[in-house]
């Protein structure tokens, strides 16, 4: 390779994500620990701490039941047992989990291409806008909250996704939500967008 192509396609990242791009190609896991997305293409181990001090947010891992998935496959019976288990409260009416989409037992529904589209439209086809609001109108029990959470499991390989369980007032929800846009950045105009489902908010 020229050196000029080797620049052309180089990416600039800070010391601290070049620790998770090496932990990476040794193929170091983590357990249950909650990684996100970084600007640089790297994905970075959200600090427990942390995580525990956003009480607002549910935040979804990019790793999200792969790690665990991969220490019960010691075991066949076991991650054989809870796919059945998953399955079988999603379809008695059971609210979707992140198992099933893990699992794929959550069939896409005609609709979700066009949600798709708009939401990427939102997060990166916005010209200065800082928040965009993206309403799933439906009934319930119409799988609406389904289609939602299918869309963050898609999109948390690009962005960070959360679901906010509960809003606070004094702007208590929206600072986590921004500790989590900033989190492990060093340029605020380079940070990955933040997905966030609200649903059944108090």
């Amino acid at each position: 390779y020229k050196r000029d192509d080797i620049l052309r396609h180089a990416v600039v990242m800070p010391p601290k994500h070049i620790g998770f791009v090496v932990s990476q190609l040794k193929g170091i896991t983590y357990g249950k620990r909650c990684f996100v997305k970084c600007s640089t293409g790297v994905t970075a181990h959200l600090d427990i701490k942390i995580k525990k001090s956003m009480k607002d947010l549910e935040v979804l891992s990019f790793t999200q039941c792969t790690d665990t998935a991969g220490e019960l496959k010691k075991d066949r019976n076991a991650l054989k047992q809870l796919k059945s288990d998953c399955e079988l409260k999603f379809y008695r009416g059971n609210k979707v989990e992140w198992w099933n989409f893990y699992f794929s037992q959550v069939a896409k529904r005609d609709v979700y291409d066009d949600l798709n589209r708009h939401i990427n439209k939102e997060l990166y086809g916005s010209q200065g806008r800082k928040i965009s609001v993206i309403a799933i109108h439906h009934q319930p029990g119409a799988g609406g909250s389904t289609l939602a959470m299918n869309a963050l499991w898609e999109f948390r390989s690009k962005c960070r996704c959360v679901v906010i369980t509960k809003s606070q007032p004094d702007w208590n929800t929206a600072n986590q939500l921004m500790r989590l846009y900033a989190y492990q950045e060093d340029d605020l105009l380079q940070c990955l967008p933040v997905l966030a489902l609200v649903e059944d908010v108090e």
